[in-house]
C-alpha cells in the first residue's frame, strides 16, 4: 500500500486507546473507585453546607411567602 505524498501513514491503535475505551465503557480499577469515593468524602462537607446554608433559607422564604406569618408579632 503506497502512501500519498504529504500524508502520514495510518498507524494501528495504541494501547492507550484500549484504556480510553474501557474508561468510556465504565470499567474502573479498584484504585480509581477508591479515589472517587475519597473525592466524594472530601466534597461532602461543602455539599452539606451548601444545602443547609443556601437551600435552607430559600425553602424557608418560600414557606413564609405562601403563609400568613407575623414577623414582628407573636406567631
Amino acid at each position: 500500500m503506497a502512501v500519498a505524498e504529504g500524508q502520514a501513514p495510518m498507524s494501528s491503535p495504541q494501547r492507550a486507546d484500549v484504556g480510553l475505551l474501557s474508561r468510556l465503557v465504565g470499567a474502573q480499577s479498584a484504585f480509581q473507585r477508591k479515589r472517587a469515593i475519597w473525592g466524594y468524602i472530601f466534597a461532602l462537607p461543602w455539599i452539606l453546607g451548601l444545602i443547609i446554608f443556601w437551600g435552607g433559607p430559600i425553602l424557608a422564604s418560600l414557606y413564609f411567602s405562601f403563609t400568613e406569618y407575623a414577623v414582628i408579632g407573636s406567631p
